[in-house]
C-alpha cells in the first residue's frame, strides 16, 4: 500500500496530538557488545572481550520509545524493583520524554533485565533476570489507581503483556472498564 506524502504527513501530525498510557511489563534491555577471542580453558564456551555496554528501555517501556519516536505523547504504568536497574529504567524513560512515568516499586521483585551478549554483530547469549509471579494485591491496587488517574488525560490505553505478572486476568478488566468509561481507546 502506497501512502501519498501529504497523507503521511497528515497522519504523523495527528499522532503528535495523541497521548497514550502504556501499562504492562517494563524491563531494561542490556547489551554487552564485544568480540569473541578464544575458547575458555575452563569450559567449552567462547570468551567474549567486552567492548561496551548499553542499556535501553525494553518490553512495555520500549513501546514508549516507539510512540515518542512518532511524536506521540506517552506515559508508562509498570512495576520495577528497588534496585539500580529500576533507577536506570526510570532515567531512560525520563530522557525519552515519557509523561507520566508511573513506576510502582516492589522491594521483593527485581526489575526485569534481559542481558544480551553480542559478539561480531551476532547475539550469542541472553540472560533473563526476572520474577514472573503476579503482583501482590497491594501493588496491583496501587498500579490500578495510578493508571486510572492518568487515564483522565489520555486518548489511548495500550496493554503490553510479557507474562511477568503485572497484567493478570484480574487486573486487566478494571483497566479496560476505566478506559471505556472515560472514552479512552484501547
Amino acid at each position: 500500500m502506497k501512502i501519498p506524502p501529504d497523507r503521511l504527513q497528515e497522519l504523523l501530525n495527528a499522532i503528535a496530538r495523541v497521548r497514550t498510557l502504556v501499562v504492562g511489563d517494563a524491563m531494561l534491555d542490556e547489551y554487552i557488545w564485544g568480540a569473541a577471542e578464544r575458547i575458555s580453558p575452563e569450559a567449552p564456551v567462547m570468551v567474549i572481550r567486552s567492548e561496551r555496554v548499553s542499556q535501553v528501555p525494553g518490553g512495555a517501556a520500549n513501546v514508549i520509545n516507539c510512540l515518542r519516536a512518532l511524536g506521540a505523547g506517552a506515559g508508562l504504568g509498570a512495576v520495577i524493583g528497588q534496585d539500580e536497574a529500576g533507577q536506570i529504567l526510570r532515567q531512560r524513560l525520563t530522557e525519552a520524554g515519557a509523561e507520566p512515568v508511573l513506576l510502582i516499586v516492589d522491594p521483593d521483585r527485581p526489575t526485569t533485565v534481559k542481558t544480551r551478549v553480542v559478539a561480531h554483530s551476532q547475539q550469542v547469549l541472553r540472560i533473563d533476570r526476572e520474577v514472573r509471579r503476579p503482583l501482590s494485591a497491594a501493588l496491583a491496587a496501587a498500579l490500578d489507581q495510578a493508571a486510572n488517574e492518568a487515564l483522565a488525560s489520555c486518548d489511548g490505553l495500550l496493554l503490553s503483556d510479557y507474562d511477568k505478572g503485572v497484567l493478570t486476568p484480574d487486573s486487566v478488566p478494571p483497566l479496560l472498564a476505566s478506559a471505556r468509561a472515560r472514552g479512552v481507546r484501547v
